[in-house]
């Protein structure tokens, strides 16, 4: 019987193969046949399964696979388009794409209800900021910030107008200009919904929410900041860091992945994921990356309320960090402005201490 594409007809049948080399193996076979003309590779799937398929071949490419749920098309066309920027770009510290396609081509299944596109993108060098933070004492977990820094400043300074322009590409839905600002506007009127939904937030500050926040877009007063290329999801599992141990220890950003959630927003949208899932909360790693961002916080409470509704309005819970790590902070949070200076009022490091996961207790080198 001939090879055909796969077929779910529901979410948890496929979320239970996305790292099962052996039901994928046929279908990686074929895309890198058709694409490399050679079915002799090695391949591993990625250390940590995310919400996609992704497998390494001879630890020089990198196959991604994108289903019909999850927004994989989506996914896919923005993750595509973002790679030919960056390589039109020329910047370093991201994979550059190689090649796509879809299995329904490649197995010539003109009839299949999903096509499977999928790409080919270069293999980094390193491991993930979770796999190493161990490894990092203060002086390399400060060469870290130095390093994610020069990243983030090119990073946000992609032209995706002038990309577009010069391409004649057509942008994905993300990357259009009025995007940051609709989907802060829902996530306004659904925010409370949301929390409650999340379970983290305790709901008596859920309930503080309608109040905290401004009601309208405008009051937010995010879009006094110019619009820039974000990346929007950097956790410790979308940054890969090296670690030279030859005679003097020393720490390199040799990239970061997954561009399926990026935008155009300011910058401080991109702080808040950087903030609590890589830096865990620390507060003086935070003023440190801000710094050498030559981010210049000109009024301090007007940095923790900005700081605060982008936290609220995120797309993702960056509030599991707290969970996590700070769960006792909850039982003694009052209100929502309390929480607010104790997680971003950068004149005060010492209201929240450094998780014991990320590294012993961190000082402020400026």
């Amino acid at each position: 019987m001939s090879l055909e594409v796969p077929i779910f007809t529901n979410k948890k049948d496929f979320v239970a193969t996305i790292s099962n080399f052996t039901f994928w193996e046929p279908y990686i076979k074929q895309a890198y046949q058709k694409n490399f003309q050679n079915s002799d590779f090695n391949c591993n799937a990625a250390p940590f399964p995310g919400t996609f398929p992704v497998f390494i071949l001879n630890n020089q490419q990198v196959l991604k696979i994108f289903p019909q749920f999850y927004q994989g098309n989506t996914a896919f066309n923005t993750e595509l388009f973002v790679y030919k920027l960056i390589s039109c770009a020329g910047l370093h510290n991201v994979p550059h794409l190689i090649t796509s396609g879809n299995l329904a081509q490649d197995l010539a299944q003109v009839n299949a209800q999903w096509n499977w596109p999928y790409f080919f993108i270069s293999f980094l060098k390193g491991t993930t900021l979770k796999q190493q933070r161990s490894a990092l004492n203060e002086s390399l977990f400060y060469q870290f910030i130095d390093e994610l820094a020069k990243l983030l400043k090119g990073l946000h300074k992609l032209n995706v107008i002038e990309f577009i322009s010069n391409s004649q590409l057509q942008p994905p839905e993300r990357l259009q200009p009025n995007f940051f600002r609709n989907f802060i506007t829902q996530q306004l009127v659904n925010c409370t919904k949301n929390h409650l939904k999340r379970q983290t937030l305790p709901k008596r500050l859920c309930d503080q929410i309608v109040d905290y926040l401004p009601s309208t877009i405008e009051q937010l007063n995010l879009f006094d900041d110019p619009l820039v290329f974000v990346h929007a999801d950097l956790h410790e599992d979308h940054i890969f860091i090296d670690i030279q141990r030859d005679t003097n220890l020393q720490v390199s950003v040799t990239g970061i992945i997954d561009f399926n959630d990026c935008m155009l927003a300011t910058q401080y949208y991109e702080l808040c994921q950087i903030y609590f899932h890589s830096l865990l909360c620390n507060k003086a790693l935070l003023k440190n990356l801000i710094a050498r961002m030559n981010l210049e916080i000109c009024d301090m409470q007007q940095f923790v309320r900005k700081c605060m509704y982008l936290t609220l309005l995120h797309e993702y819970n960056m509030f599991l960090a707290i969970e996590e790590g700070y769960k006792f902070i909850f039982d003694q949070i009052e209100s929502l402005e309390q929480l607010s200076q104790m997680l971003f009022n950068l004149d005060n490091l010492n209201l929240i201490a450094p998780i014991e996961s990320c590294t012993s207790e961190f000082t402020n080198p400026d």
